[in-house]
């Protein structure tokens, strides 16, 4: 008498939002014992002296992500170069004029600093909002660049986090392959 003849609604975005909040609140040891086993399967090697910045970077992804493929999938970014980028943000960020002259200034800058700098997420936001004021530009016009150069994507964990995580070398390496991918598209000098 209490029970209703219709079939029961299965809604896919709600699982998905629950299984989200399972997934904030799981323990990092766990988690990273996960990662660590999808890693091995895919026969994706970390470096060990990467595991701290690799924690981190699972730490600030673990709080956005859906599902734990989600979460993996998400972490890739950190091993592979972009071999793409974002149709969106390409032609938001890097088909604007000046966008290639602006990453090969920061660039130039990274690279007159020593990796130190890559020690402190703080020291890294003063770093990038001081070179956009010294090239009379607001911040949000050198961050978004960078972060699509640095992982493709224009969604992303805080740029200053992600800088800190991938350190100097790939940084640079990444900033390099973006200047060369807009010369190329939009012979931007």
């Amino acid at each position: 008498e209490r029970i209703n003849p219709s079939a029961a609604v299965f809604d896919e975005n709600k699982l998905y939002w629950i299984n989200g909040k399972y997934i904030a609140k799981l323990d990092s040891v766990s988690v990273w014992q996960k990662v660590s086993d999808w890693l091995r399967a895919k026969g994706v090697k970390l470096d060990p002296s990467e595991t701290d910045q690799f924690k981190l970077l699972i730490d600030l992804q673990q709080s956005r992500s859906k599902s734990m493929l989600e979460l993996k999938e998400s972490l890739m970014f950190y091993f592979y170069h972009p071999e793409d980028y974002e149709e969106k943000g390409v032609n938001k960020y890097f088909k604007k004029e000046g966008a290639g002259s602006t990453l090969k200034q920061l660039v130039h800058q990274l690279e007159l600093n020593n990796q130190a700098l890559f020690s402190n997420i703080d020291a890294l936001e003063k770093f990038i909002r001081t070179f956009a004021e010294e090239i009379s530009v607001s911040a949000a016009k050198v961050i978004h660049p960078l972060r699509l150069a640095l992982t493709g994507n224009t969604i992303s964990p805080g740029i200053f986090e992600l800088m800190f995580i991938l350190g100097h070398e790939k940084t640079i390496e990444r900033l390099h392959n973006a200047i060369k991918f807009i010369e190329l598209k939009y012979n931007d000098q």
